[in-house]
């Protein structure tokens, strides 16, 4: 019988190389360490590390990693380095058992007991890390792994470095997953520890649900542009789950970073003062929620009549554009945007490494400086959907200090998150927002019209509203512009006054200006 020739091992010491796991990011082998004769994991990543200071950097954090040895829910970390050929990688624990991932695919939802007990164990893990100043950033069912004695751990940890460190800008969609991400990860905000909190609460609710918080019936991954409307949602109930557990889960998925637990021993400790089944009281119950915003849609629909609250009307000829509305300022061209993919998903159910004293990890300390930086290149690929197909909400900045009048948008309308139109006619606005006429030189045009999220509470909350800037945005104007540089323009966004929407009016529009006055119509014709 032919046997399957073994790859060479690219670590010295490991010998006996077999594939179990291939991702996107990364291969996994099972392997022996001959040393000790014992079987590990050996993960290669399959981007490089060419730069000095990224070498310097992802060995840092996988030396803070190995500090935390030790810690009963931490996958342990034998090993870290960098190949002959630039590749980082990780020798860890082997955990026969696989991840909680597959163990949802084989056996369903896990009960609230048993959810409690994990965030328990969990959260005990990131207070742990965080104490040795690392973050974990991709905190999701795939990365908890289930060792041969049945005991769960937490894997991954050291490689927010790799990812900070690539400059692979063709990522592909299926490569991007907001389901674990927090809000503030599609603000651009830099990494903290509260990011963790979010992503392990959404991790424990899939679990106990079946799917992520706020996730389409359908299953379908929404686009970021689409997941930053769903974060207005509210997190539904789950079937049989005591209420003492889903208010726990629901503060640590807080939209604000300042309204979770302040750290992960905290939340460790609320899960730990329920009762075993997760019933009980330690954390007081949300407020009522507030209405949904739309499901999303794909083809696009004209405009309804003034009188809708839903999505927005075309503007009364004559009339000033901002008569009894307000205009908000939008972002210059090349400023960033508020939307951005969530953090990438590194590759399959096999997972990588860590470990640290328990004990000392239940004593919280506050202000230990995170070995992460900020999301830099990677954060540049915005993420849309656009007839079915992807799109790339980045401008293309060719140096140019305009974009030509022959530049026209695309015939179909590119929007496709719910209540977002494209204008049927043109609408033309002067310097002040004041409506113009669109046969004569004009200074700004919509070129999307839409319809507010339920969740805004007021005319103040449309400016810092993280929807309406992804969509009045430089990145969002590109695709209407089929792709066009947006370099030297402006959007705005005019919004209902407060008279206006006290009276029930919700509808936006966001207009684009630049250096020279438009003298023909570029959007609605």
């Amino acid at each position: 019988m032919t046997q399957t020739p073994q790859p060479d091992s690219p670590v010295p010491g490991l010998s006996e190389l077999t594939v179990i796991a291939r991702g996107g990011y990364a291969t996994v082998y099972r392997a022996k360490q001959d040393s000790v004769g014992r079987e590990v994991a050996l993960k290669v990543d399959i981007r490089t590390l060419q730069d000095a200071r990224d070498r310097r950097r992802f060995l840092r954090e996988a030396e803070a990693a190995g500090r935390m040895s030790g810690h009963p829910h931490i996958v342990h970390l034998y090993d870290a380095g960098v190949t002959s050929d630039d590749h980082p990688y990780l020798v860890m624990e082997l955990c026969s058992g696989g991840s909680y991932a597959t163990k949802m695919r084989k056996d369903g939802p896990i009960s609230a007991t048993e959810a409690r007990s994990l965030g328990i164990k969990i959260a005990d893990a990131l207070q742990a890390a965080h104490e040795s100043g690392v973050l974990h950033r991709d905190v999701k069912p795939g990365n908890i792994l289930i060792n041969r004695y049945g005991v769960p751990g937490l894997a991954d940890f050291g490689l927010a470095a790799v990812i900070d460190a690539s400059h692979d800008l063709s990522v592909t969609v299926e490569s991007l997953t907001p389901a674990y991400a927090p809000p503030e990860v599609f603000r651009l905000e830099r990494p903290a520890e509260a990011g963790d909190i979010y992503s392990l609460c959404a991790t424990l609710y899939a679990m106990l649900s079946g799917k992520p918080p706020r996730w389409p019936a359908t299953g379908e991954s929404p686009s970021p542009m689409q997941m930053v409307g769903l974060f207005g949602q509210p997190i539904a109930d789950i079937l049989g789950v005591p209420d003492g557990l889903m208010n726990v889960l629901r503060k640590g998925m807080a939209q604000e970073k300042q309204d979770r637990f302040a750290s992960a021993g905290d939340l460790r400790d609320a899960f730990e003062a329920l009762n075993a089944d997760g019933s009980g009281t330690v954390v007081a119950p949300p407020p009522p929620a507030q209405s949904e915003i739309p499901t999303p849609q794909i083809n696009p629909i004209a405009p309804p009549p003034l009188e809708s609250t839903v999505s927005a009307p075309p503007f009364q000829s004559g009339t000033p554009a901002h008569s009894g509305g307000q205009f908000i300022p939008g972002p210059v061209a090349n400023q960033a945007s508020p939307l951005s993919p969530a953090p990438l998903a590194p590759p399959a159910n096999f997972a990588p490494p860590m470990a640290f004293s328990p004990s000392a990890s239940k004593q919280p300390r506050r202000g230990t400086p995170v070995l992460v930086g900020a999301l830099v290149t990677l954060i540049l690929l915005l993420v849309g959907v656009i007839g079915g197909g992807a799109w790339w909400l980045a401008t293309r900045d060719d140096g140019s200090t305009s974009v030509s009048t022959d530049a026209r948008p695309p015939q179909d309308c590119p929007f496709t998150p719910a209540g977002v139109q494209c204008p049927t006619e043109p609408e033309c606005f002067d310097d002040a927002l004041a409506e113009a006429d669109c046969a004569q030189e004009h200074a700004f045009e919509t070129f999307a019209v839409a319809a507010l999220p339920g969740t805004v509470a007021s005319v103040d909350a449309i400016e810092d509203n993280a929807y309406v800037k992804a969509l009045c945005s430089t990145e969002a104007l590109s695709t209407a512009l089929g792709g066009a540089s947006t370099n030297g323009w402006t959007v705005r966004v005019i919004a209902p006054s407060a008279d206006g929407f006290a009276a029930g009016k919700r509808d936006i529009r966001c207009v684009a200006g630049r250096e020279k006055p438009f003298e023909n119509t570029l959007f609605g014709s």
